[in-house]
C-alpha cells in the first residue's frame, strides 16, 4: 500500500491516517463481528473470528491488483489514474501554497469544471492519450489555479458541481458547514473541564442520535472503582498502586 503513495519513488509518504489500523483492523472485525451475529441469532452457535490487519488492508488492493493481472505489473507511485497520471484528477496548488483538488474524473464534471474557468477548449482532454499532452493540460491547469489564492477559488467553486474543491487544514474542516449540518462536529469538555472537539459517528440511521453522554475519563479516574468491583480490597489496592501496576 506504501508503494502506491506519492508522487514518484522520491517521494514516497504515508498518511497520518492510520488506514491500516482502521480499514484493515477495525472496518474488518466489525464486518466479522457482525456476520457472525447474525448468524448466532439464526443459529445459536457462535464463532470465533480471526482477523489480521494486514489481510484486511490487503483485501481493499483491489485497483493495484487489476493493473497487475491486466498489465503484469504496478504502475509506480503518481503513475496511477488515481494517483497523479490523469489531470482531471490531481492536486494544484494556489498562488498562497495551498491546494485545489480537481476529481472531475466524469466527463460531466471535467466539462463543467472547464467551462467555470473559461478553458472550454480543455474540454476535449479529460483523458490525455499520451503522457505529453497529458503534461501540457496538467501546465496549463497549474498556471491558471496558481495565478489565485485559496480564497478566491473557495469563491469561485462554490456553487459549482464539478467535483472540484478547496483542500482544508482539520481546522477548517470542523468549521465547515456540510461537517456541522451533518453533526460530525461534537464540542466538549473533558472531566477537568477542558474544552475539546471530538467527530461523531458517521453513521446515521432512523433510530439513533449520537451523542456524548460522557467526556473521556482522566487517566486513572476509574481505577479505584474498577479494582473495588473486581474484588480487590484497599490494602491489595494500595499495594497494586505502590508496585506500579496500576494508575
Amino acid at each position: 500500500m506504501a508503494d502506491q503513495m506519492g508522487r514518484d519513488a522520491q517521494s514516497l509518504a504515508l498518511s497520518n491516517v492510520p488506514v491500516a489500523d482502521l480499514l484493515g483492523g477495525s472496518m474488518t472485525a466489525v464486518m466479522g463481528i457482525l456476520a457472525a451475529l447474525f448468524d448466532a441469532a439464526r443459529t445459536g452457535a457462535g464463532r470465533h473470528v480471526d482477523v489480521a490487519i494486514a489481510d484486511g488492508l490487503l483485501a481493499h488492493a483491489v485497483l493495484p491488483l487489476a493493473a497487475l493481472n491486466t498489465h503484469g505489473r504496478t504502475r509506480p507511485a503518481g503513475g496511477d489514474k488515481l494517483t497523479g497520471a490523469l489531470p482531471c484528477y490531481a492536486m494544484y496548488e494556489t498562488a498562497d501554497g495551498r491546494f485545489v483538488a480537481v476529481g472531475a474524473l466524469e466527463k460531466k464534471f471535467w466539462d463543467s469544471f472547464c467551462t467555470l474557468i473559461d478553458r472550454v477548449d480543455l474540454q476535449a482532454h479529460h483523458r490525455p492519450a499520451a503522457p505529453a499532452q497529458a503534461e501540457w493540460v496538467r501546465a496549463e491547469l497549474q498556471v491558471l489555479i496558481g495565478a489565485q489564492s485559496l480564497a478566491w477559488w473557495t469563491d469561485k467553486l462554490r456553487g459549482a458541481d464539478c467535483c472540484v474543491t478547496p483542500v482544508l487544514t482539520l481546522v477548517e474542516t470542523l468549521a465547515n458547514e456540510q461537517f456541522l449540518a451533518r453533526g460530525m462536529v461534537v464540542p466538549g469538555t473533558t472531566a477537568s473541564g477542558q474544552p475539546f472537539v471530538q467527530l461523531a459517528c458517521p453513521l446515521k440511521m432512523s433510530g439513533f442520535e449520537f451523542a456524548v453522554r460522557h467526556p473521556a475519563p482522566r487517566q486513572g479516574q476509574h481505577t479505584a472503582d474498577i479494582l473495588r468491583e473486581a474484588g480487590y480490597t484497599p490494602a491489595e489496592a494500595d499495594a497494586l498502586y505502590g508496585q506500579g501496576a496500576v494508575a
